[in-house]
């Protein structure tokens, strides 16, 4: 559920957001664990309470859109779901491994991203850092696909709820932006 458990990490603090409510309603929560809270009621009983908060916290209605979507989440076995697609994702993108502009390709979940570099046996990057990215971005988007330039690094990030075909249709996608983008490269738009 929780990258923490995906890597194996025990963190002190959690911060939580858009992930309770699937961005449908404003909410946030701080988890921490039991040695931060004992620090904080050791504190409250010597210097008083720990005053924080705002007008709308614990919301009545954001809470329960949250707890319905968490259930949803569960009910549908969307994390695994996630992952399933995920694998399809990244095996999908592998076929892009030996493509002249492709660097590197990595991701986890439902989540991935591939480099684009200008020397593939350094993996050195672009001297105009990012413009071939939002270049392969822009052509995407034209396509009906929206995809993050992080640099020239484009991510992928597709819904939780996606299917074998949506999957199919982002790779479909990503090699028609890919291919028009080394044409572009090419005709030397790019250094």
């Amino acid at each position: 559920m929780f990258g923490c458990q995906t890597f194996g990490i025990k963190p002190d603090v959690m911060v939580l957001s858009k992930q309770l409510s699937s961005s449908y309603q404003p909410i946030a929560a701080i988890l921490i664990n039991d040695l931060v809270y004992q620090g904080i009621a050791d504190q409250s009983h010597t210097i008083g309470t720990l005053g924080h908060g705002f007008t709308g916290s614990g919301h009545p209605v954001a809470t329960a859109v949250a707890l319905e979507n968490i259930k949803i989440i569960q009910d549908e076995e969307l994390v695994w779901h996630a992952a399933r697609m995920g694998e399809i994702l990244r095996d999908g993108l592998q076929r892009f491994a030996d493509h002249p502009l492709v660097g590197e390709i990595r991701g986890v979940g439902l989540i991935a991203a591939v480099e684009l570099v200008a020397d593939k046996e350094t993996k050195a990057p672009f001297e105009t850092g990012g413009r071939l990215g939002r270049y392969l971005s822009a052509r995407a988007q034209d396509l009906g696909m929206i995809s993050r330039a992080m640099g020239d690094a484009v991510a992928f990030c597709p819904p939780l709820i996606s299917k074998e075909e949506d999957i199919q249709a982002i790779l479909k996608c990503f090699e028609e932006s890919l291919d028009a983008t080394w044409q572009w490269f090419q005709a030397g738009q790019v250094k």
